[in-house]
C-alpha cells in the first residue's frame, strides 16, 4: 500500500489503528456492566456474584500491567500487541460461549491478563515513531480511545442487544478484535532509521544516567507517590461509572438498556475531549516557539492544581468530610517534607565524620542543588553556602508549603499542590537540564514572586529567634529590596542568626543551621496554629 510505504502518514495509520483497538478493549471490557442484569440471570448470580466477576477481571490486570511492559520492552510492540488482541478477543469470545459462572470468570480473567498489553505497547509505538513535538498528541488520541470507547459502548451494545442474544454480542466483539488484530500486524513496522535516530535521541537525552534502576529506589521516589495518591482518589471513580453505574441505572433507578445507552457515556465524553484539547493546546504551544519543557511543565501545573480542585469539591460533605480530611492529610504527607534530601544530610554527616571527602562532595552538591557553590571559595565560604542550602531546603520543604496550605483557606490543598509543582518542576531542571533550560522555563522568576511573602515572614523568625539586633535592621531593609533573590534574603537574614554560633568544622557547621530551622520551623508552626485557633473561636 502507498499509503504505508510513507513514513509520515504510517505513524498516523499506527495512531489510528491503536485507537480503534483500545475502543475495542473498552467496549469488550464494558459489555458486563452494560448487560449486567441480562448477564445476572443467565448465570443466577447475585451482585456478590458479579463483584466476584469483576474482582476477577480486576486483579488480573493489575498484575498484568507491569508484565505486559516487561514484554513490549523484550519482544516489541508489534508481537506483544498482535497476541494481546487476539488473547482478549478469544477471551470475549469464551465468555459469550460459557454456560457457567465459573467459565464466564475464566474468561474475564483472560481479558484482564490480555488488555493491559496495547497501553504499554502504545507508550513504545508512539515513543519510536514520534518526535517530542507531537508526542503528546499522538498519545492522547491513542489513549482518547479509552475514553470513545465508553462513550460509544452503552450505545452500541444496547443496539445489538435489540438484534441478538447477550452470548452473541459477546461472540461478535471478540471476531472484531481478531480483526483489529491482523490490522495491526500489516500496519505496523519499525520506524526508518533516519525517524529512529531523532526519536531515540531525544529519549536518551531526557534519560538520567548516574544512577541504575532499583526497586527499592523506585519506592522511594515521591513522584510515584503522587501519582499513586491521584489514582487511588481517582479510579474509584471510573472504576463505578465504568462497571456499575449502567446496572444501577438499570437495576435501581428503572431505565432501560436502550436508556442506559443514551445517558451512560456521559462522564466518559468530558474525559476524552479533555485529554486531547490539553495535549493539542500544549503542542501548540511548542509550534509557537514556547521551549517544549516549559510548554508540557505548565500544562501539567494547571492540570494538577484542577485534579486537586476537583477532588476536593467532589469529597466536600463526604461522610462528615471524613474522607475529605484524609485527602487533605495524604496531599500533606505528599507536598510537605524533604525525604530523600534529609538521607542525603545524614548521608553528608556520615562522609564528613570519617573524612571521606568525596562522598562529602557528591552529597555537598546534592543539597547545594538549586543554587550552587560559588566557585573558587574557601573552605569557611563552603560550610557557609552549605548551611544556607540546608535553610532553603527547610523552607523549600517544610515553611514554604505550610504557608500556603493554611493561607489558602478552603484553597489551601489547591495552592499547596500548585507550590509543590513549582518547587519539583525547578527540581528537576536543576537536576537534568542546563542552565539556559532552567532560565528558558521562567520558573525562577515565578517562585521569585510566590516566595517573596512567605520568605519575609520566615525572616522576621529568624530575626527574632536569633540575632535580632542585627538580623531586625536587615529584615526591614528586605521589605524593599527588589532585587536579591529570596534565596538570598532569606540566608542573610538566618547567617545573622547563626552569627552566635560560628563554626568552621564539617560537622558542626550544618549541624548549626539544621537546628536553627528546627527552632524556627516550630515557631511558625506554632504561631500558625494559634492564629488558626483564634481564628476559628471568633
Amino acid at each position: 500500500m502507498n499509503l504505508l510505504n510513507n513514513p509520515e502518514k504510517r505513524k498516523w495509520m499506527i495512531v489510528v489503528t491503536i485507537f480503534i483497538a483500545i475502543i475495542c478493549n473498552y467496549l469488550d471490557r464494558q459489555l458486563l456492566s452494560i448487560l449486567k442484569p441480562t448477564i445476572k440471570a443467565a448465570f443466577d448470580m447475585n451482585d456478590d456474584g458479579y463483584a466476584f466477576i469483576v474482582n476477577i477481571f480486576l486483579i488480573c490486570y493489575a498484575v498484568m500491567y507491569p508484565i505486559s511492559g516487561i514484554l513490549v520492552d523484550r519482544f516489541g510492540p508489534k508481537k506483544v500487541m498482535f497476541l494481546g488482541i487476539l488473547a482478549w478477543s478469544a477471551a470475549c469470545i469464551g465468555g459469550g460461549l460459557s454456560t457457567n459462572m465459573e467459565q464466564f470468570a475464566f474468561f474475564r480473567g483472560l481479558l484482564g491478563l490480555a488488555e493491559p498489553t496495547i497501553f504499554a505497547g502504545q507508550i513504545v509505538a508512539v515513543t519510536v515513531w514520534f518526535e517530542k513535538r507531537q508526542r503528546a498528541t499522538a498519545n492522547s488520541l491513542c489513549t482518547a480511545g479509552g475514553s470513545i470507547g465508553t462513550v460509544v459502548a452503552p450505545i452500541v451494545i444496547a443496539w445489538l442487544s435489540t438484534i441478538f442474544p447477550w452470548n452473541d454480542v459477546f461472540v461478535l466483539a471478540g471476531a472484531i478484535g481478531i480483526l483489529i488484530a491482523i490490522v495491526w500486524m500489516a500496519v505496523y513496522a519499525d520506524p526508518p532509521k533516519e525517524i529512529l535516530d531523532v526519536t531515540l535521541s531525544e529519549s536518551a537525552a531526557n534519560r538520567h544516567h548516574g544512577k541504575a534502576f532499583t526497586w527499592g529506589g523506585l519506592w522511594k521516589t515521591r513522584t510515584l507517590w503522587g501519582v499513586l495518591l491521584i489514582r487511588f482518589v481517582s479510579d474509584p471513580v471510573w472504576y463505578f461509572c465504568l462497571f456499575w453505574l449502567p446496572g444501577y441505572l438499570q437495576e435501581d433507578s428503572g431505565l432501560t438498556l436502550i436508556q442506559v445507552g443514551w445517558v451512560g457515556w456521559i462522564p466518559f465524553l468530558f474525559g476524552a475531549v479533555g485529554g486531547v484539547l490539553t495535549s493539542a493546546w500544549s503542542d501548540k504551544m511548542v509550534r509557537k516557539g514556547m521551549d517544549p519543557l516549559r510548554a508540557r511543565k505548565r500544562m501539567m501545573t494547571l492540570v494538577a492544581v484542577a485534579v486537586v480542585y476537583i477532588i476536593q469539591r467532589l469529597l466536600q460533605g463526604q461522610l462528615f468530610n471524613i474522607p475529605l480530611l484524609v485527602f487533605w492529610i495524604l496531599l500533606g504527607l505528599l507536598c510537605i517534607g524533604a525525604g530523600k534530601v534529609r538521607l542525603h544530610y545524614h548521608a553528608y554527616l556520615k562522609a564528613a565524620s570519617r573524612n571521606d571527602s568525596r562522598a562529602c562532595d557528591a552529597m555537598a552538591s546534592e543539597l547545594t542543588l538549586i543554587h550552587g557553590v560559588p566557585p573558587g571559595c574557601d573552605e569557611r565560604e563552603y560550610l557557609s553556602e552549605l548551611q544556607n542550602a540546608l535553610l532553603w531546603i527547610n523552607y523549600r520543604f517544610y515553611l514554604a508549603p505550610l504557608f500556603w496550605f493554611v493561607v489558602g483557606g478552603t484553597w489551601g490543598p489547591v495552592a499547596l499542590m500548585g507550590y509543590a509543582f513549582l518547587r519539583a518542576w525547578q527540581s528537576w531542571l536543576a537536576r537534568y537540564q542546563t542552565p539556559h533550560h532552567r532560565l528558558q522555563s521562567g520558573i525562577d522568576g515565578i517562585l521569585h514572586i510566590v516566595d517573596w511573602l512567605p520568605v519575609r515572614l520566615v525572616g522576621v523568625v529568624y530575626a527574632l529567634v536569633g540575632h535580632g539586633e542585627k538580623a531586625l535592621p536587615a529584615w526591614f531593609a528586605s521589605l524593599g529590596d527588589r532585587h536579591s533573590s529570596q534565596y538570598q534574603v532569606l540566608t542573610r537574614l538566618a547567617q545573622y542568626s547563626l552569627a552566635r554560633e560560628p563554626h568552621v568544622d564539617k560537622v558542626a557547621t550544618p549541624k548549626a543551621a539544621v537546628s536553627m530551622a528546627k527552632k524556627t520551623s516550630l515557631v511558625v508552626v506554632v504561631i500558625m496554629a494559634l492564629l488558626t485557633i483564634y481564628g476559628t473561636l471568633i
